[in-house]
């Protein structure tokens, strides 16, 4: 199966079209995003009836700030680790601790929006396959950024992995986790997984053998 990547960027944040047989689309971007993704879609060629799952990475609210307006525009299922199913449906942030002075401005910036609850229909655990939703790979656990963080895997080699791994020119930890070693461990179970690139929501794609120094 041929399968596109399609990154949408809001500025400081990405979300992506995962583009198969099917469509998914990983994350949703701020509240306002909406209209960015529907022009992507076209952009690209991709009907709202082509969309079969929305993707929550982690409930943050700059990957979720826009998922109400999103789900109620296309009408696909939301899919949210299970962990962090309650925080989705009551629109609160999963918790973190900041780890530097400018993720805590821009956190004083997303508390300052109301975010709108979404009740998920798909409850991810050890793993969620993506083939009944017209896309080969499938999602898995990466906790440390948060305790419900996923990450997608395509049949292709590549991996969406969120807030897991950050940067700029190359990769990095990100500025906001919960747990350091967790983190780490989980950037390494990218180890023993057939992956190409890796496509972060705040810094760039990486090939794998750059982030896994990180796991070291």
């Amino acid at each position: 199966m041929k399968i596109e990547i399609i990154p949408i960027s809001f500025g400081f944040v990405k979300a992506f079209l995962v583009k198969g047989d099917k469509t998914i689309i990983v994350d949703a971007g701020l509240k306002g995003s909406t209209k960015k993704i529907l022009r992507a879609m076209q952009a690209n060629g991709i009907k709202p009836s082509d969309v079969s799952l929305l993707l929550v990475t982690h409930v943050h609210g700059d990957h979720m700030g826009g998922l109400k307006a999103l789900k109620d525009m296309l009408g696909a299922p939301v899919a949210v680790h299970q962990c962090e199913a309650e925080y989705l449906a009551g629109g609160k942030s999963a918790p973190v601790v900041l780890h530097s002075s400018v993720m805590k401005l821009l956190s004083g910036i997303m508390k300052r929006q109301k975010l709108q609850g979404v009740q998920p229909d798909v409850l991810i655990g050890d793993r969620l396959i993506l083939d009944d939703y017209g896309v080969e790979g499938f999602v898995f656990p990466t906790p440390g950024h948060t305790d419900g963080s996923v990450t997608l895997v395509t049949g292709t080699g590549d991996a969406i992995v969120g807030d897991m791994v950050g940067g700029g020119r190359s990769p990095a930890f990100p500025g906001v986790y919960k747990d350091l070693q967790m983190l780490k461990a989980s950037i390494g179970l990218l180890k023993w997984i057939n992956i190409r690139n890796v496509y972060t929501s705040h810094g760039g794609v990486y090939p794998i053998d750059e982030v896994l120094k990180l796991g070291k």
